[in-house]
């Protein structure tokens, strides 16, 4: 027993400290999950204040604070300001602010990778200020970021087959940073840029600042067909060609090694610039083989997925071939759109120290529960056998919609009217590509499985009257 504390002293919880293992904080984290799932401490129950639970333990503070923040991360527990900290009422599942807004529209609109998973952030923080040299982040450094973010970068971009980043590498300020840089260096007002009929939406707003049009180009269920590329090449004179080539936003739709071969070669003869947007939050795979490996020498690969670490720390990292070098690092100091130093050490001591590895992980496994639910809820959406097997649970998914007189705007204040914010076909439309309409819901933006269960029920019932 500690020597200040006493055997009667009254707490809702009593750890003890004999049971801890190094790292303690961690182990302290585990001691109050497995109480609070296991039912020892009721929903509901205020636990005892930080500093009184440091004491009794004689621990120190910021060792049960850090303990106490990878439970509320996790929903475990909430706090009060001036009230305290409580047990959730769903542990695990349901989130205090559940209550809160439960009587307003779910988010099942913009897709916001889990963040409550982000959880290694705080430490990677905490490990950069006891590294000392911390004011050489508040200083002017190399626009393409310092040899240590670099050296980060290129780890990352390794990770997923990405070869010979050795040179042609820079941080940019988040994925749409990189790509209104490459429109505004690598093309000239004027131009084409050819893409899915239903793109990223974000890349229409950068087309128009940067005066390049963009060609919608038909796809089939394996994405952008490579004749129809040819022939389009042929009409507008394309430059370029932006494309997702795993889990393309909005359809989802994942190229498999054949088209990428025939666009690929349609590229190479038509000697165009490669966009390759890279948002795909699953484990690389062996067999995928990315475009700027194909084409290495036209080819500017962006990996949005860095942002799926934590969407608030504006980090991702591109690659790109020495002939672009220049002009995009150009691009990049006079637009001064350099990323901020701290976010990018914070992602640097997060993939270097393997923490990134752990945080994908967690989210890819909060992708797959957040889908099985999805597939309870529209069974005939599901995902197949093979997707399944192959570990494909991607962070959205798309329901199509029948023929309607609505239009897009009118589409989703129907679904907010029924509880949901959703996101329409429409703000995904290339130019008059409009095919067919469907909603792309997030599956990673709800806090909770309960809340999420209950987004998709309110659109399941919407949808019955749309």
């Amino acid at each position: 027993m500690p020597v200040n504390s006493f055997d009667n002293y009254r707490m809702s919880w009593k750890p003890q400290r004999d049971s801890l293992d190094a790292p303690v904080y961690l182990s302290l984290a585990a001691s109050l999950e497995r109480d609070i799932l296991s039912g020892a401490l009721p929903r509901g129950t205020r636990l005892p204040p930080q500093r009184e639970l440091a004491d009794w333990l004689d621990l120190d503070f910021t060792t049960v604070t850090r303990a106490f923040n990878i439970c509320r991360e996790k929903n475990l527990i909430y706090g009060i300001t001036g009230r305290g900290t409580f047990v959730s009422p769903s542990p695990g599942e349901a989130s205090p602010d559940d209550a809160n807004d439960s009587a307003g529209p779910i988010d099942l609109g913009i897709v916001r990778s889990f963040p409550s998973l982000s959880r290694g952030i705080v430490d990677a923080m905490h490990s950069i200020l006891r590294n000392g040299h911390v004011e050489r982040l508040f200083s002017y450094s190399d626009p393409a970021g310092s040899a240590h973010h670099l050296a980060a970068g290129r780890r990352m971009l390794a990770s997923r087959n990405i070869d010979g980043a050795s040179d042609g590498i820079a941080v940019f300020s988040g994925a749409q940073n990189a790509l209104s840089v490459s429109l505004l260096s690598l093309f000239s007002p004027g131009d084409s840029l050819a893409a899915d009929p239903y793109t990223y939406s974000n890349l229409k707003g950068a087309a128009r600042l940067a005066h390049v049009k963009l060609v919608p180009v038909p796809g089939d269920e394996c994405g952008m067909c490579a004749d129809e590329l040819d022939r389009l090449c042929r009409k507008h004179q394309v430059k370029g060609i932006f494309i997702m080539p795993e889990a393309a936003n909005p359809t989802g739709i994942t190229l498999p090694e054949p088209r990428r071969d025939e666009l690929a070669e349609v590229a190479r003869r038509r000697n165009l610039i490669i966009i390759e947007d890279d948002m795909s939050p699953f484990a690389a795979s062996p067999r995928r083989k990315p475009f700027i490996n194909r084409l290495p020498n036209s080819t500017v690969y962006i990996a949005a997925y860095t942002a799926m670490l934590a969407p608030a720390l504006r980090i991702t990292y591109a690659a790109f071939p020495p002939a672009f070098r220049e002009r995009l690092l150009k691009g990049l100091f006079l637009l001064n759109l350099k990323a901020g130093s701290l976010d990018a050490e914070i992602v640097a001591e997060l993939i270097l120290s393997g923490a990134a590895t752990k945080i994908m992980a967690d989210k890819r496994k909060a992708a797959h529960r957040a889908n099985m639910i999805f597939d309870r809820v529209f069974p005939k959406l599901a995902l197949t056998p093979d997707e399944r097997r192959a570990n494909r649970f991607p962070f959205f998914r798309t329901i199509p919609l029948p023929p309607s007189e609505r239009s897009g705007p009118e589409a989703e204040d129907f679904f907010r009217e029924h509880g949901v914010t959703v996101m329409h076909s429409f703000r995904f439309a290339v130019g008059k590509a409009r095919q067919h309409d469907f909603l792309r819901i997030s599956l990673s933006s709800v806090k909770s499985a309960v809340r999420l269960k209950e987004g998709l029920k309110r659109l399941k019932a919407a949808l019955r009257c749309f």
